[in-house]
């Protein structure tokens, strides 16, 4: 037999026991019942808070494009899934880019995108520097570095960036996994999709039953995790992200950025001191971030002792124990656009990034001795004390109430920020024995008013926004609100701040004022 016979044969031998298996399949195994790839389990915001995205075979997860934002009225995500305006995949003629690359405190989760450091250092950029620059934010809700390293290798990388700002490590890298590493549940979440692209092996009922015991979904690990994470002790799957790998992935965006000509800079991530004292780790990834930098010759925006020393209060520094406030991310715009003008990037210029970027904030609830409160309509008086007993970081009252500010006096480029959210009533109808809650629809009506000359005039209302909803027994959030008291400058006025409705109780967060310099 001729070696082309052999081959011939051989091949068709194949054929005839692959239709015979198949064909035996369908005799005596029944079709497997229908399944979904098996879905891999993130670690995000404790599942308590998931960002509206969904696995991506590149960066983890993606948000889709026009997904609303809900750090800003109106604002959706740009036509690359981040935050900001659309890009341009071809970098404008006479144009130098600034590519910030990082996780929820570089996105600005709880901030309005003109608090963000990269909007800051845009509008300073934009101002007073030539040619045009651009600051493009591809920050994405709890990534970790590795996620940053495959966001420059898959997107940021084909910008033609001439600058990448790195701002990682605060904490999800070293959240618990579930079963996988970052890096792994990558690998898991194109397996399993690679498994569906089977458009004609799917119709073979061996293939059926192979794919169906490969993604058999497990159970769900979520319940252990929460149950762990409260005592931080327990990490059956490690972090996401080890110490190790963390080191890796940042030597890996040095060396890319490096080989393609881009200047790099590392953010050490600033943290409250009491979530630094219960996890550690945050001192050995910051450790890692300058041992890495000092190999490679990589300036440092250490925004971690730059708020440290700040002489302001944590509280006002940061809006949780991880993500700095509109205040931490001024701060941190003015140090990185001060180490671009001393590293001679930028030139330097009249004005320096310091003065630009100085800032001043005052809590109103410094002021309570300016304050007056009222339960229900004037003059029906409380203490100020009593307007905050619930909360102590925020305006929470009964509606209605009004809590006014007096004798405030507004300086040049001021603005206010506020945190409008509710709690939905608690009526109660007895069954029986049993008392239980009712689902009630709740409206609560927030009104910011300012009001110049004569105290009991009504004032210019700035701000006003209804909110309902009818789930019992819960805190309904808004988000922050800024509203722009420039045009009050120089004037000393009364800012008062009205709830209407039926909601149980309602909260203006923690009101501050913003004066910026420039």
């Amino acid at each position: 037999m001729t070696k082309s016979k052999k081959i011939i044969y051989a091949i068709a031998t194949n054929i005839i026991l692959f239709v015979a298996l198949e064909g035996l399949s369908r005799l005596l195994i029944q079709k497997p019942p229908e399944t979904k790839f098996r879905p891999v389990e993130f670690v995000a915001n404790d599942f308590k808070n998931p960002i509206p995205g969904f696995q991506d075979e590149e960066i983890l997860w993606r948000i889709p494009p026009g997904t609303p934002v809900t750090e800003g009225r109106g604002e959706v995500a740009n036509n690359l899934g981040f935050r900001g305006p659309d890009v341009s995949a071809e970098k404008p003629k006479d144009t130098i880019r600034i590519v910030c690359i990082g996780g929820t405190s570089t996105y600005g989760r709880g901030l309005g995108i003109s608090y963000t450091f990269s909007r800051r250092l845009q509008s300073w950029l934009g101002k007073y520097m030539r040619p045009k620059w651009e600051v493009i934010n591809l920050g994405l809700p709890n990534a970790t570095s590795f996620q940053a390293l495959r966001i420059y290798q898959t997107i940021a990388s084909k910008l033609d960036p001439d600058y990448v700002i790195v701002y990682i490590g605060t904490w999800h890298d070293f959240t618990p996994a579930i079963e996988f590493d970052d890096e792994n549940a990558l690998e898991q979440i194109r397996l399993s999709r690679s498994v569906r692209r089977g458009i004609t092996a799917r119709r073979l009922r061996f293939y059926q039953w192979f794919t169906w015991i490969l993604n058999k979904p497990a159970p769900s690990r979520v319940g252990e995790y929460l149950n762990n994470w409260s005592v931080y002790t327990q990490r059956a799957d490690g972090p996401r992200v080890s110490a190790s790998k963390f080191k890796k992935y940042l030597i890996e965006i040095a060396n890319e950025t490096h080989a393609a000509g881009v200047k790099t800079l590392f953010v050490t991530p600033p943290v409250k001191d009491n979530a630094r004292i219960r996890f550690t780790d945050s001192e050995i990834y910051t450790g890692i971030i300058n041992n890495v930098a000092a190999d490679h010759g990589i300036p440092v925006v250490n925004a971690r002792a730059l708020l440290d020393n700040s002489k302001m209060d944590e509280s006002d520094l940061f809006n949780n124990d991880l993500q700095p406030s509109g205040i931490g991310h001024s701060m941190i715009a003015e140090a990185i656009a001060a180490t671009l003008q001393e590293t001679g990037a930028v030139p330097s210029i009249h004005v320096s990034a310091a003065e630009y970027f100085r800032v001043e904030t005052q809590s109103l609830f410094t002021m309570r001795d300016k304050a007056e409160y009222y339960v229900g309509n004037p003059p029906a008086q409380a203490s100020a004390a009593e307007a905050i007993k619930w909360d102590p970081e925020a305006i929470s009252l009964p509606s209605p109430g009004i809590f006014a500010f007096r004798n405030v006096r507004i300086a040049e480029r001021t603005s206010l920020q506020f945190d409008p959210s509710y709690y939905t009533r608690k009526d109660f109808t007895k069954e029986g024995a049993a008392t239980r809650p009712v689902r009630t629809e709740t409206s609560v009506h927030f009104i910011f008013e300012i009001r110049v000359g004569d105290d009991n005039a009504p004032g210019g209302i700035l701000y006003d926004e209804s909110l309902s909803g009818d789930d019992a027994g819960i805190w309904r959030i808004a988000g922050k609100r800024t509203v722009d008291l420039s045009p009050f400058a120089g004037k000393t006025v009364t800012l008062v701040f009205r709830t209407e409705g039926n909601s149980f109780r309602a909260s203006w967060g923690k009101p501050l004022l913003f004066t910026f310099a420039n």
